[in-house]
């Protein structure tokens, strides 16, 4: 009403219409659709003028600062008295240069078709270019050809490829990237802001390569791309973060900031006036530097000289995990999933049980980066495997634990020195081989830090009188026994048992042929026992299914398979816990048994990984399941009674009613769960009776094809 009102302060809608009356909106423009505010609203967001505004009802100085910023790169208009709005252009419109606030009012330069972090870099900027590197598009330059502002021209996309490098897959949604003549700009690869390749991969393929090495996970990646629709049409620039340091903060973290302008291992780039340059980095997390506080979760990330950018994890939680993943990556804590967090070295939570509790920190991202409080129960393991990667760093050892499952576990120390060994015979890392039985402690991330049980070997002849005396030694209460079959070094046959499952008065002698050995506690009983197997009187605890798929895989770095297949009728996907297994009858490893026409037993361990599977043979009443009416395929030559007796070649056969059938598909060699009335004669059929010991030869299992 013509009253400035100048102590008033304005609403977001308000400083967003008069910004765009700056630079030639009135309020007849044909492009303002609707009423006020929201005409004025919408076209602020398709302007981008709201980036980095925060969402305020009222305008502050710095978000007054933002909005002009923003507007500063929008293209000017001019409104006709009829409403037409005509876009300006700075010289002749053919050239394709926007008419703005920059290149009309201020004086400044283009710079069209360049990538920020290749093209131009911090040492060229007075704006902080982190957030936009990568991006493609127009450069202003101030007349001291500084960077003062950047129009994208390419969209970010940030997430990774599929493995047949077809797909790159942002959250749920999917973005064609094939492009069978590879026609993409070799774009730039921009790891950590500034460390700049250019002369790099040819293909899509090379993203994927690229990626393993340079980002946090080894595989999420930025691309800035030319984009239609969900079609990727070119690929300017991909860029990787991976952190150089990231630790829970110290209680002087805000001292070192203030004082040495340092943050971890990193220093952040300084002004002329010698202050912390606010433009050289980007904040995520916490809204400035002064707000990170002791126990946040924080990584740098850096261009060898200084930092660039900053993640601060806040939340904290207690609980107690419900669930770990067998890929040790996803954890469930009082009923919600949490990942791991990809800026550990390696998996912090491989060797922590179900049933811990205690304090979880979390990552910028809501995923655990550490954990305080109780770490694994499971204190004696025995070891399937040992390797350093680099000397002595990252040293690690597959241990099958007394929880009847495989971890691999990391030293806490990158020189084994460094361990607690006492009162162990086991006093070196070259004792720690396939086959050893250990004891061993772990630290809060879940690394061994003492190996300090003595391991002692079975005096030839010594006898376990009972499930509480061995020898003349004790039993504890909680002693666990591990068995092996063939030889302890036989990395794929280990198993936990009861002591009470090993028979009474077994001789556990010390042979070249069946060693045995155990370990003493602190009080001097025994604490767990590895003898063979055959002195264990336990039931199979084998389940029965068909295999459709083996692909290989990894699993904590260890090379594994993964088999997916049908067991008791429900579907199942599960890895094994190496690519090895002795165990089946006429294989050295694990066969491709995927789409092979028969049932299989397959071991599972606590934690639903395969262990081992099995060429299962004819069933022996009372004994053992197995096959019934012949080790191949038959042709159903009559059926009676709903099909719960099925004639074949070798004779007439029971059949449960509830027993789970299988249906084979013989062109795609895969099975799908079928019914027993669907079966005809003229199909081919096997028998199987699961039952193990209680076998009766009733086939309560049975897989069909037709003809």
């Amino acid at each position: 009403y013509g009253n400035a009102m100048p102590g008033r302060t304005i609403s977001v809608n308000e400083a967003m219409t008069m910004a765009l009356r700056a630079i030639g909106y009135t309020a007849n423009s044909s492009l303002l659709v609707g009423a006020w505010p929201a005409n004025y609203v919408s076209l602020a967001q398709n302007s981008d003028l709201y980036d980095d505004v925060a969402a305020t009802t009222t305008v502050d100085k710095a978000n007054a600062a933002q909005i002009i910023y923003n507007l500063l790169t929008v293209q000017k208009v001019a409104v006709n008295s009829d409403g037409t709005t005509d876009y300006l252009w700075d010289g002749k419109a053919s050239l394709g240069i926007e008419a703005n606030l920059l290149n009309t009012n201020l004086g400044c330069t283009e710079d069209e078709d360049v990538i920020l972090g290749a093209d131009y870099d911090y040492d060229d900027a007075i704006i902080n270019i982190t957030k936009n590197i990568g991006a493609y598009g127009t450069a202003y330059l101030n007349s001291d050809d500084e960077l003062v502002a950047f129009t994208k021209d390419s969209t970010a996309l940030t997430g990774s490829l599929n493995a047949a490098m077809d797909t790159f897959t942002v959250g749920d949604v999917e973005y064609d990237i094939s492009n069978t003549a590879n026609t993409y700009t070799t774009p730039a690869y921009i790891k950590n802001t500034v460390d700049t390749v250019l002369a790099v991969k040819a293909t899509v393929g090379g993203i994927s390569a690229w990626a393993v090495g340079n980002s946090d996970d080894g595989d999420t990646v930025t691309l800035n791309v030319d984009l239609s629709g969900k079609k990727i049409k070119d690929i300017y620039s991909v860029v990787a973060w991976k952190a150089n340091d990231a630790d829970l903060a110290d209680s002087d973290v805000q001292e070192v900031i203030t004082e040495d302008y340092e943050l971890l291992s990193g220093s952040f780039a300084e002004t002329d006036d010698d202050v912390i340059d606010f433009n050289s980095f980007e904040l995520v997390g916490v809204t400035s530097l002064d707000k990170i506080a002791e126990d946040n979760v924080v990584a740098i990330y850096t261009d060898g000289t200084d930092i660039r950018k900053v993640t601060v994890g806040t939340e904290v939680i207690e609980g107690t995990i419900d669930e770990i993943n067998d890929s040790n990556d996803e954890l469930t804590i009082g009923g919600k999933d949490y990942d791991v967090s990809s800026l550990k070295n390696h998996d912090t939570f491989s060797a922590t049980d179900v049933d811990a509790d205690g304090t979880f920190y979390l990552d910028v991202d809501g995923a655990v980066f550490s954990f305080d409080g109780t770490a694994s129960t499971d204190t004696y393991g025995v070891v399937k495997a040992a390797t350093a990667e680099t000397a002595f760093d990252n040293y690690k050892v597959k241990l099958y634990k007394s929880g009847d499952s495989t971890s691999t576990l990391y030293l806490a120390e990158s020189d084994p020195a460094d361990i607690d060994w006492t009162d162990s015979t086991v006093t070196t890392i070259a004792a720690v081989t396939t086959g050893a039985l250990i004891g061993y402690s772990l630290d809060s991330d879940g690394d061994i830090d003492a190996i300090n049980n003595t391991v002692k070997i079975a005096t030839n002849g010594a006898v376990l009188k009972s499930a509480s005396i061995f020898e003349n030694i004790g039993i504890a209460d909680n002693a666990v026994a591990f068995t092996y079959t063939g030889t302890p070094t036989a990395v794929t046959t280990y198993d936990v048992v009861n002591i009470a499952d090993i028979e009474k008065g077994s001789v556990l002698c010390y042979t070249a042929t069946a060693p045995a050995y155990y370990i003493l506690n602190e009080d001097g009983d025994v604490a767990a026992l590895f003898v063979e197997s055959a002195l264990a009187n336990v039931d199979d605890d084998a389940v029965y299914g068909v295999i459709n798929s083996r692909t290989a895989t990894s699993t904590d770095g260890d090379d594994v398979y993964k088999f997916t297949g049908f067991i008791d009728g429900t579907e199942f996907t599960y890895k094994t816990d190496d690519r090895t297994n002795t165990g089946v009858t006429g294989h050295t490893s694990y066969g491709d048994f995927a789409g092979e026409f028969g049932i299989y037993a397959i071991t599972l361990d606590a934690t639903d990984t395969i262990t081992k599977i099995d060429v299962i043979a004819q069933y022996v009443k009372d004994t053992n399941s197995g096959w019934i009416n012949a080790a191949t395929e038959e042709v159903v030559t009559a059926l009676a009674s709903s099909n719960t007796k099925i004639s074949t070649a070798s004779g007439m056969f029971p059949v449960a009613d509830n027993a789970v059938v299988y249906k084979y598909d013989v062109d795609d060699e895969e099975f799908t769960v079928g019914k027993l009335s669907a079966i005809d004669e003229g199909d081919s059929v096997m028998l199987y009776d699961t039952d193990g010991t209680d076998a009766d030869g009733i086939a309560d299992v049975v897989i069909y094809h037709e003809n």
